[in-house]
């Protein structure tokens, strides 16, 4: 809208309360539709008792609602009784609860009673075909106890879906739902966005969430996007979104709120620190925005000033820059004379427009005596007398540097305070550090903590810092300090082995607790000791049902953590080489040092030691099959390339290996080690 304004924009949504306030914004017409390609029934469900309350037609209209009826089941199981129910009329459920163990739990519930009927029932080629996909989905190599649990489900022909499976996991649900082997899915609301899967019903069983101060009822929104995902174009010709609930009295709101209330209105997150940080510097980095004058103008186009006052709002910017600068991200350039010149020019012509329509009023109001006497009072200079004594710490014991080797040879929310309003004609430039942040995605919180931790390991790399050792776990706690990572939370049985990891590193950590506490990122340090244990525990080959009993991680967890890890430990590679700041005397250690992330990195993609890592650089390797080479001896590429026929048919019997996985994994090897085929 700033930079291009005559792009063609359409914004689309099936959900937002204040459509008219965001169409405004964007200058757009707003065009609204009941439409829906298939019919939809909204219901509620009490103690059995189903009475539809809407229903949504192609055709439009108001058709006549159908007369309540009651289920078939048993009251104490109100969700087998609507899986039974659908199955009775051909169609799937989605069960939408509110925690990863609800959805268990009722998916355990339900395969269970299922697998009873099939029994019974003699669907013997069914039960087979549910068995096979079990063990496909437990999985041969690095299984868990999460995955155990999905496995037995399964076998029913019911699954649940949340963020703590792996993807693979997900991926094989979701197919084996839309070819209708599996009947029924329990997932927790993460689900009703952004897969469209065949349900010709949803139940929304729990319409409350635990928010830290109560259980408190669900968005209407949120609501919605679930019912939504009832009677999907091409799968089903109609569908019934229902919601459970304990009583009729509760029915009776809760489709009053949800069925017939419009969703909330969406409104701007750009206030919140985090977002605003990075946006003020991508302006400024890579945006063009090169003045406060520049800045006032393209925020005031955003959709958080349509309803922030336009002196909050340039506060906000103004706290931003003043301490992007401080942290050395932008740089003032001084006052543009030119653009002064233009903003006052525009600033007369303003007061001449306003002054030919009425005439200014003169106030000549004197300045009060208490105002006078104040302004001529000179105050107390608070000045720094007595400086907080710094602890002393005990010298380094043992090596500067512990858990690495070089990779080389392997593969090539601060809180603001209010700052001094900005000129308007101020101009402002990226430093290399700051337009680095910004390319890379951070916030630039993350980017200050990244590069304050960095230059601590690379001056225990030069020899200027006998307090710290350098090792994969310092580096792995400097990155679940930072706000672009997802912390993981201690749970009550886990808090004595985490203050032992915590005091056992305490020489390690890259970053202390001032330094947090200074960024105001003070976090219980056991949040950030879990986080580094995990990732640990996960670069020295722990399996994934380890790492999920010791540390109550679920593999999809860990997986979007690792994710995070890589990047960020990218960044700090990045940092590091774009650290102008550092003494050029430096030079040598950073290099090292850039060797040293690049290894971690490699072994955070790969959940390895550093000895497999030449292994696992070859598609069908994983950490678990080389370790199986590696117990052959098998560790470099020229090893593999070198294998006898004894071990390469050793290998081929290993449960999952075949002989072409054997040759294809020899023929990789030999093409990266550059060596031709022996005749």
């Amino acid at each position: 809208m700033h930079e291009r304004p005559d792009a063609q924009l359409v914004a689309l949504s099936a959900t937002v309360g204040n459509a008219e306030a965001v169409a405004d914004w964007l200058g757009a017409k707003l065009i609204t539709s009941d439409w829906r390609p298939v019919p939809l029934s909204y219901a509620t469900e009490s103690e059995l008792l189903v009475e539809v309350r809407k229903e949504v037609h192609p055709d439009g209209g108001e058709p006549k609602l159908p007369a309540p009826r009651t289920l078939d089941g048993p009251k104490t199981a109100p969700v087998w009784a609507v899986l039974k129910d659908t199955l009775e009329e051909g169609g799937q459920m989605l069960c939408f609860v509110g925690t990863r163990r609800s959805a268990q739990s009722a998916a355990r519930d339900l395969g269970k009673r299922r697998l009873k009927t099939l029994i019974e029932a003699g669907e013997e080629e069914l039960i087979e075909k549910l068995a096979l996909l079990s063990e496909r989905v437990k999985g041969v190599e690095d299984g868990s106890h999460m995955a155990d649990i999905l496995a037995e489900v399964i076998t029913g022909g019911v699954a649940f879906h949340h963020a703590g499976l792996t993807s693979r996991q997900r991926r094989l649900i979701e197919t084996a739902f839309k070819e209708r082997t599996l009947v029924a899915l329990c997932a927790t609301p993460t689900l009703a966005a952004g897969v469209n899967l065949p349900a010709r019903r949803v139940l929304v069983r729990d319409l409350r969430r635990w928010d830290g101060s109560g259980n408190h009822l669900l968005s209407v929104m949120e609501v919605q996007q679930m019912l939504g995902r009832a009677g999907r174009p091409g799968y089903d010709l109609r569908g019934d979104a229902w919601l459970h609930c304990k009583t009729q009295e509760q029915a009776d709101a809760m489709a009053e709120l949800y069925f017939l209330s419009e969703p909330e209105d969406i409104v701007s997150k750009l206030h919140m620190e985090s977002p605003m940080r990075m946006h003020v510097l991508a302006a400024v980095a890579t945006g063009g925005q090169r003045s406060r004058h520049a800045l006032g103008r393209f925020f005031s186009l955003t959709f958080l000033a349509q309803d922030l006052p336009r002196e909050i709002l340039a506060d906000n910017v103004d706290g931003i820059l003043d301490w992007l600068c401080e942290h050395g991200m932008v740089e003032r350039l001084g006052i543009d004379e030119r653009l002064a010149a233009d903003i006052e020019a525009s600033e007369e012509e303003r007061r001449a427009g306003a002054a030919s329509e009425a005439e200014i009023e003169d106030w000549d109001d004197e300045m009060p005596p208490w105002a006078s006497a104040a302004k001529s009072t000179p105050g107390v200079q608070l000045d720094d007398l007595l400086p907080k004594e710094k602890r002393q710490k005990p010298l380094r014991k043992g090596p500067a540097v512990i858990g690495f080797q070089s990779a080389a040879d392997v593969m090539r929310g601060s809180r603001l305070e209010p700052a001094t309003p900005e000129q308007d004609a101020m101009a402002y430039a990226p430093t290399a550090f700051g337009e680095r942040v910004s390319r890379l995605y951070l916030d630039p919180l993350s980017g200050h903590i990244l590069r304050k931790g960095v230059r601590r390991a690379t001056a225990v790399l030069a020899g200027l810092d006998e307090e710290t050792t350098l090792s994969p776990f310092g580096l792995l706690h400097l990155i679940t300090t930072v706000p672009d990572f997802m912390q993981l939370w201690p749970r009550k049985n886990e808090i004595e082995l985490l203050q032992t990891v915590h005091s056992a590193t305490e020489g390690q950590r890259l970053v202390s607790r001032e330094d947090l506490q200074e960024s105001h990122l003070d976090l219980d340090p056991l949040i950030h000791a879990k986080s580094a244990a995990a990732l640990e525990a996960w670069i020295d080959e722990l399996s994934n049902r380890r790492i999920e009993s010791s540390l109550g991680v679920a593999p999809g967890d860990l997986r979007v953590r690792t994710d995070l890890c890589e990047w960020l430990l990218y960044a700090c590679r990045e940092i590091v080489r774009n650290d102008e700041g550092e003494d050029e005397l430096l030079g040598p250690a950073r290099e090292k040092l850039v060797e040293l992330i690049d290894e971690v990195r490699l072994r955070v993609r790969h959940g390895c030691r550093t000895d497999l890592l030449q292994l696992v650089s070859l598609r069908t390797v994983g950490r678990v099959r080389a370790r199986k080479m590696a117990g052959l001896g098998v560790r470099t590429l020229t090893d593999v390339v070198e294998m006898t026929e004894r071990d390469r048919r050793k290998l081929a019997d290993e449960r999952g290996w075949s002989i072409q996985l054997v040759e294809g994994i020899v023929t990789q090897a030999r093409q990266l080690s550059g060596r031709k085929k022996r005749r």
